[in-house]
């Protein structure tokens, strides 16, 4: 459904800059190339925000969170978290099941959790948040819900891997 809505928005879009090219019987010129690349941008826009699971996009929001969880911590007195990328693998998996089943929980876990203790890790803990398309709208969530801002925040817990996937994102935290 969703990719139905985008398509038909590129598609409103195009008539109306080719009606707007036109409009008085003028072809393309620079004010319609001016448009075109408006829209251009507009539309790039609305696919990367409306899907959000493109790698570039997925990619640079999961940087964006990792940004925004190491300054909570920060602002905290508490040491920046070390990146994991067995932590990663398994939080990315799980945001992408999320989204796919278009449901945000824990549903798993146990199992996330076995693996990440199987990588080393002695404590493991998870946050788990549905609702954003900017990186930050996932820790401003957690950071306002007790349970998920004690996981963030928690000294015992010094590594992390994030996954994002839609609007669906996980922080997976392991500790030693």
């Amino acid at each position: 459904m969703k990719a139905l809505t985008i398509l038909t928005l590129i598609l409103l879009a195009a008539i109306s800059i080719y009606g707007l090219a036109l409009w008085g019987g003028q072809p393309f010129g620079y004010v319609g190339e001016q448009t075109l690349g408006y829209a251009k941008q507009g539309i790039d826009k609305l696919i990367a925000w409306g899907e959000g699971t493109s790698q570039e996009s997925t990619e640079r929001r999961i940087e964006k969170a990792y940004e925004c969880a190491d300054v909570k911590r920060e602002e905290n007195g508490l040491l920046p978290f070390q990146r994991s990328p067995e932590l990663e693998d398994l939080a990315k998996i799980h945001a992408q099941d999320m989204y796919n089943r278009k449901s945000c929980d824990h549903l798993g876990f146990d199992e996330r959790a076995d693996k990440a203790r199987m990588a080393g890790f002695n404590s493991v803990a998870e946050n788990c948040a549905e609702g954003g398309y900017e990186a930050s709208s996932f820790i401003d969530l957690w950071m306002t819900s007790p349970g998920h801002r004690a996981n963030l925040l928690d000294p015992k817990l010094t590594h992390i891997g994030i996954g994002i996937y839609g609007e669906y994102a996980v922080q997976l935290f392991g500790g030693y």
